[in-house]
């Protein structure tokens, strides 16, 4: 306790001393502008000088009783805005002019090899970006920190609507180039009798984020499976294309190495078509 005290005590001493200090620095400057030289300073040793030095500390307890006396302004919690969630639709509750692509997105689900059951439509509010939201809507491998000095290309906000997604990759799109992967899509559209727009673009880096971060949330499972990437739209200003998986305890990863720009067997194509605009 003793130890404490003294402690204290000199922290006390430093402490005045350096408004001592603080003190005679602005006196200093007060007296510059004024154009005082040190003989000036003389008379504070004087009773006429204590008299000047009691007046300013007066004005000093002014200061600090007013301070004191001012009410304390209340508190105001900022809230800050949630974020965009990617909700899935059950069968029935997808409008009934989208009635056929849940039956056709169901077939191509039950076709895949890893056959696929779970929801085919999700709503996207709009507004959701792979920077800012993608790492709080699920795990990300480093939060996305990595990623967020980079400068982007075809990375908007995406825009509200209806998702349909298979969240499976593309059967044989492993493999493919970009051309490739995009004959496919069109052979697959055609297949299935899906309208153009649908299975027409790879989807932004931040749409499938945010697909999948949703999908794992509700099902616990990580996609794309077997720690594969899919594609994205999204490119980096220098060219290189964006790909998002290998999805494991780590979080999923975004990555735009230039060995993945090509055809690779680890990287393939998600299936999937946006009614934009409810």
């Amino acid at each position: 306790m003793g130890r404490s005290n003294t402690r204290d005590k000199k922290a006390d001493i430093v402490s005045a001393a350096g408004y001592m200090a603080s003190w005679w620095t602005e006196l200093g400057k007060a007296g510059a502008e004024v154009g005082l030289e040190n003989a000036d300073y003389h008379p504070l040793g004087t009773d006429e000088g204590r008299k000047i030095a009691v007046s300013v500390v007066a004005q000093l307890a002014a200061l600090r009783d007013s301070r004191q006396a001012r009410p304390k302004q209340p508190s105001v919690r900022v809230r800050s805005a949630p974020s965009p969630e990617y909700v899935p639709f059950s069968d029935k509750d997808v409008p009934a002019v989208y009635g056929n692509f849940i039956e056709t997105y169901r077939k191509m689900g039950f076709d895949d090899p890893d056959r696929y059951g779970g929801p085919v439509a999700w709503y996207d509010p709009g507004g959701f970006t792979l920077k800012q939201h993608a790492p709080l809507a699920g795990p990300c491998h480093k939060g996305f920190q990595y990623l967020q000095d980079w400068s982007l290309q075809n990375d908007a906000p995406t825009r509200p609507g209806i998702i349909f997604w298979i969240p499976r990759l593309l059967p044989r799109s492993t493999g493919k180039t970009v051309d490739e992967q995009r004959v496919l899509m069109t052979d697959t559209r055609a297949k299935y009798g899906l309208p153009e727009h649908h299975l027409s673009n790879f989807g932004s880096a931040a749409l499938l984020s945010g697909l999948v971060l949703a999908h794992y949330k509700l099902s616990g499972e990580r996609v794309p499976l077997r720690g594969l990437w899919a594609r994205s739209d999204t490119l980096h200003s220098d060219g290189r294309r964006l790909n998002v998986g290998d999805f494991d305890e780590t979080g999923l990863s975004c990555a735009s190495g230039a060995g993945m720009a090509g055809a690779t067997v680890l990287l393939g194509a998600f299936p999937l078509g946006e009614e934009l605009g409810l």
